[in-house]
């Protein structure tokens, strides 16, 4: 259903689809729950919320998405590609992400700094909705917004009255919609760090950082803007080094290999390597900071290319070097 409802091309495939069967005589209808369904609490009972192996007194958790099992702390692992791979990664990447996250989130503060505090989280809200409008003007002016709604240089000015540059909170708004964009979906949910949704939510993180940078050098904060670019290479281009960083040997696992340095690395192997050495998180990274001017070829590092996730299938493609998989 999500492939089929991602752009309006897929919109008409999917109602093509639908009128196809219907003219085959088969009955296509929204579902209708029963009246007397059970009852259930989504969060404690949701699948998509733990692996039935790590049930704590019948009840799921939220392990499938941390890698660290609630009811002990312990250190998972799960078998991709018929191998065994730990789950530490994704301990670490909630830690890269939160600290991302909350970068972002105090640059904002810092720079919003002529504004009484409670009233700088509203001006934050207020631009980033501006900055909304102005990304996907297309799909407001379709559905009747005026064009002056859609104009973020006069919604920003009208937002901070004069106290801030404008230029400041341009990039400001973009480093905090784009934050939220790479918080949108979550890689942590299938059991390999190589996936597209990984490299969507990396680059979106890390554009997020270069663009929190900038606004602090056209605030003439210098210091905190290299604080940012250090910040992004110590989460995302040194993903590989959080096991030392964070003393994840510290950690215990289920199984014991699962938090050793050796069972961290295989967790994080490149599922492209033709393509690039990186893994998927420092690949992503590089891709968004590279300079416009960097090389593109078949030996560079600054590919889109990923490994599968499980259970997906891909068609026949026209050209085969348009698939994200293309590298393995």
């Amino acid at each position: 259903m999500e492939s089929l409802l991602a752009n309006p091309t897929q919109a008409e495939r999917f109602e093509g689809i639908v009128a196809s069967a219907r003219s085959l005589g088969l009955a296509v209808s929204q579902p209708t729950p029963p009246e007397d369904a059970t009852r259930a609490s989504v969060v404690e009972f949701s699948s998509w919320s733990d692996y039935d192996e790590h049930l704590h007194e019948g009840h799921t958790s939220d392990t499938r998405w941390t890698g660290l099992r609630r009811s002990d702390g312990l250190v998972v692992s799960r078998t991709h590609g018929g191998e065994p791979v730990s789950q530490l990664w994704k301990h670490a990447l909630t830690l890269a992400t939160e600290q991302v996250e909350t970068a972002v989130r105090r640059t904002a503060r810092d720079l919003l700094h002529p504004f009484e505090l409670d009233r700088r989280r509203e001006i934050v809200r207020q631009l980033g909705v501006a900055y909304g409008r102005h990304l996907w003007r297309e799909h407001y002016r379709a559905n009747g917004s005026p064009a002056s709604s859609l104009d973020f240089g006069r919604q920003a000015e009208a937002i901070v009255g004069g106290k801030v540059d404008v230029e400041v909170v341009a990039y400001l708004s973009r480093a905090y919609v784009t934050m939220l964009m790479g918080l949108r979906s979550d890689p942590r949910f299938w059991d390999n760090l190589d996936t597209r949704v990984t490299f969507q939510n990396v680059a979106n993180l890390a554009a997020s950082l270069l663009d929190a940078a900038e606004a602090c050098r056209r605030a003439h904060r210098q210091e905190d803007a290299g604080k940012l670019v250090r910040l992004l290479e110590a989460t995302l281009l040194e993903f590989d080094q959080a096991y030392g960083r964070h003393r994840f040997s510290n950690l215990n696992g289920v199984e014991g290999w699962v938090t050793t340095e050796a069972a961290w690395l295989r967790s994080l192997q490149s599922e492209v390597p033709r393509q690039s050495s990186d893994n998927a998180v420092a690949r992503a990274a590089r891709f968004q900071a590279a300079s416009p001017d960097a090389p593109k070829d078949a030996h560079s590092n600054f590919v889109a290319d990923t490994g599968h996730i499980a259970g997906e299938a891909h068609g026949e493609w026209d050209n085969r070097d348009w698939c994200e998989h293309r590298g393995r």
